[in-house]
């Protein structure tokens, strides 16, 4: 939680920036800004109970996802293994295309 709250810090106080000038992603820049603008707005406004739940909501779901973590890391032993499951998680976001061939390269190889 440490880490997450000093990102935010840093991105509020400018250290750390989106990038400007050829933006290849101006709607989701865009979108991301009006987001945490509205957020910020809200929280700003807010009463100390909201606050009080909001920073609940954050540390149950940070308690969350590293129960999903711990879970995963000693379920799977093998660092290779987990590399290989993430990668496949990852590929349809990386390169959408990348499961689709990944299959017919499966299949293709399974008939012969």
């Amino acid at each position: 939680m440490f880490s997450m709250q000093l990102v935010i810090a840093l991105f509020r106080k400018g250290v750390i920036v989106l990038p400007s000038g050829d933006e290849m992603f101006p709607a989701t820049k865009g979108a991301i800004r009006q987001v945490l603008g509205k957020v910020q707005t809200f929280l700003d406004r807010s009463n100390t109970l909201v606050l009080t739940l909001w920073a609940a909501l954050y540390a149950l779901a940070f308690l969350a996802i590293r129960q999903v973590v711990w879970t995963v890391f000693s379920t799977f032993d093998n660092v290779w293994i987990i590399a290989g499951i993430c990668g496949l998680f990852a590929a349809p976001f990386i390169i959408p295309g990348a499961l689709g061939s990944i299959f017919r390269t499966l299949k293709n190889s399974m008939k012969k």
